[in-house]
């Protein structure tokens, strides 16, 4: 099953004039390793030094999300972090609590287009983006 939210997302990004790349570590779950697939996902970012990472997960994806996401914040710790999907948008903690940046809830295209938008700024105002979770100190915002 091909990961239309994301494509959806991606499509709306680079309508709006912001360039995106897709990986999709579902994809080749059959053929490679989690351990191989992590690899070429790290690979990836370390080539194309993004400044931000977008993550769509569900409940069963929890646990690689978390997994792959402190692996990013190890290697680049400047890299924002954000998820959405149906887990984040009804309990944005357990991704927040769990080292991402930021959480999407509810539908993503404009929220993760104002957050792009904002994490390009050099003092970026988060609350001005509808539909987005982060922790300010023990809090989390929303």
């Amino acid at each position: 099953m091909y990961p239309s939210g994301i494509i959806f997302l991606a499509a709306y990004l680079r309508q709006m004039g912001i360039a995106c790349k897709i990986l999709d570590s579902a994809l080749s779950a059959r053929r490679i390793s989690e351990s191989a697939r992590e690899q070429a996902i790290m690979h990836a970012i370390e080539e194309d030094k993004p400044k931000v990472v977008c993550f769509s997960a569900s409940h069963m994806e929890l646990a690689e999300a978390v997994r792959i996401n402190k692996k990013i914040r190890e290697l680049n710790p400047a890299i924002k972090t954000i998820v959405g999907g149906s887990q984040p948008t009804y309990r944005p903690s357990d991704f927040i609590d769990n080292g991402f940046n930021f959480a999407c809830f509810g539908e993503g295209e404009k929220t993760l287009y104002e957050f792009v938008t904002e994490a390009r700024k050099p003092k970026p105002e988060w609350a001005k983006v509808n539909g987005l979770a982060w922790k300010s100190g023990d809090k989390m915002t929303r």
